[in-house]
């Protein structure tokens, strides 16, 4: 942000120049956002030819950001669903272990009371 701002001062393009109902300066962002609403860029490309230098690379990494985010998004709800399933098999699996255990206890209870009967 503060490269953007610098790059404007630097080659003539002052945030001042702007009219007055874009309100104040708050951020790069801001401003972007309510020139490309109202349709301020052509003039200012009219105006200030080399203005595209700044609304080009500001377009890149707003778009980079945004897909970035997307990519986020997409991975996580990924893993997400990879974890539930994960559980779902794990809980699964448990419970054949465990009737499995089960019957091997039965059997070698089984087992050691017919020894000991047969003693």
């Amino acid at each position: 942000m503060l490269s953007g701002i610098i790059f404007i001062n630097r080659n003539g393009l002052h945030w001042r120049d702007a009219p007055q109902e874009y309100g104040p300066p708050k951020t790069l962002y801001n401003r972007w956002k309510r020139w490309s609403e109202m349709g301020f860029v052509r003039p200012v490309m009219e105006t200030h030819p080399l203005a595209w230098t700044f609304f080009l690379p500001f377009i890149m990494v707003t778009t980079f950001a945004v897909v970035n985010l997307l990519v986020g998004l997409i991975v996580d709800s990924m893993q997400d669903a990879h974890s539930e399933e994960e559980t779902t098999r794990t809980g699964a699996y448990r419970d054949e272990v465990l009737l499995r255990l089960d019957a091997i206890e039965r059997r070698i209870g089984d087992l050691r009371r017919g020894d000991q009967t047969g003693e």
